[in-house]
């Protein structure tokens, strides 16, 4: 079982929150592995980063997009964000949701009440 993976209701209620301390660790251990060549093109984005990254900054999202990315691929962790799961923390993440949502329901009423309906093409 993978610690530091699961899910949890947030402060206010009205959203989940997933842990997953994996990822973090994974990137972590990512810049680490580059940092020896790339310290300096690391180090000039993260700089590039904190320019628009203020939040008083007048900027667009894309922007901050850019600049992140900038970031991952001076330290060579342009790809996605994911991990393998065991059929058993599977389950465990599912079942721990479910409560969630259950209790959510319970709470605040039912769940297509704060859930957008999504509607195919050509479904009725």
């Amino acid at each position: 079982m993978k610690a530091g993976l699961g899910f949890t209701l947030a402060a206010d209620g009205l959203a989940v929150v997933l842990r997953a301390d994996e990822i973090r660790m994974e990137t972590l251990k990512g810049l680490v592995r580059e940092w020896p060549d790339a310290q300096n093109d690391v180090l000039d984005a993260l700089d590039a980063l904190a320019e628009v990254a203020d939040p008083d900054a007048d900027v667009h999202q894309a922007e901050v997009d850019a600049r992140l990315e900038g970031v991952e691929a001076a330290s060579c962790m342009d790809y996605r964000a994911q991990m393998e799961l065991s059929f058993r923390d599977a389950i465990r993440l599912r079942d721990q949701l479910s409560r969630i949502i259950t209790a959510h329901r319970l709470t605040f009423g039912r769940l297509a009440d704060i859930v957008p309906s999504q509607h195919v093409d050509g479904a009725a």
